[in-house]
């Protein structure tokens, strides 16, 4: 990879030596916003590949069509349209890897508009035409919505124990799953997942802090814990 760059970093001019000028200034120097302006094209070509959260993309990278040649979003399920859209908009193509059985991004503390509203849909009176389309919960669920092409993975391999995985397996994905074999048995003591039934009842009314909570289920996965330590004084013990 070295040895595919187009330039050479020993030199005192040029985009090279004004790089490196600024970089080593202690003050006074360029934002990493205008670094990436003025010197995108070298700065990509000394690190082409980049991890860095969408929030990180749209506050450091210009808005620059194709200044990368591909973004991969991963755990995509997690990543809402608008989030996706300003990094897709700086690449030459895109992939898309998540999970659409897994749960979609948090709403928890974010406002929330009705586009069933006329005011917020941006209806017009006169014909009737909807101005706004509601996005899908996330950038995975809009591409599968719109029928992106995809290819299906299907090896796992992150389960201890084959129990881990077999009901999500099973119910969820068809049995089209396939994982490597557990290393160790099921029959070994507090190892994948057993049933242990509690008369506990969730409390969906009331007031106080019970209120929406198993109490009788918390203290047993509490004793639990409390047990798992007590049995293994010396190092942590394993979870189940």
């Amino acid at each position: 990879m070295l040895g595919l760059r187009r330039f050479d970093t020993n030199l005192a001019s040029g985009q090279v030596g004004g790089l490196r000028r600024q970089l080593d200034r202690q003050r006074g120097g360029m934002s990493v916003r205008a670094l990436l302006e003025n010197y995108g094209d070298l700065i990509t070509q000394v690190m082409p590949c980049t991890l860095m959260s969408l929030e990180s993309v749209a506050r450091f990278f210009p808005a620059h069509a194709a200044l990368f040649d591909i973004v991969v979003f991963d755990e995509a399920s997690q990543i809402r349209v608008a989030d996706a859209i300003g990094a897709m908009g700086r690449a030459a193509s895109v992939v898309v890897v998540g999970d659409s059985k897994q749960m979609p991004p948090t709403s928890f503390a974010e406002t929330s508009a009705n586009i069933d509203d006329e005011g917020d849909a941006g209806f017009d009176g006169d014909d009737g035409l909807l101005g706004a389309v509601a996005d899908e919960e996330s950038i995975l669920t809009e591409c599968v919505q719109a029928r992106v092409p995809s290819k299906w993975l299907s090896w796992h391999y992150r389960s201890q124990d084959e129990s881990l995985i077999a009901f999500s397996n099973h119910y969820y994905y068809e049995s089209r799953l396939s994982s490597f074999p557990a290393p160790a048995s099921s029959a070994i003591a507090d190892h994948g997942v057993s049933l242990v039934r509690v008369d506990g009842q969730f409390e969906r009314s009331g007031r106080g802090t019970a209120l929406r909570t198993n109490p009788v289920e918390a203290r047993a996965i509490v004793d639990d814990i409390e047990r798992r330590f007590q049995a293994s004084p010396g190092v942590s013990p394993r979870s189940a």
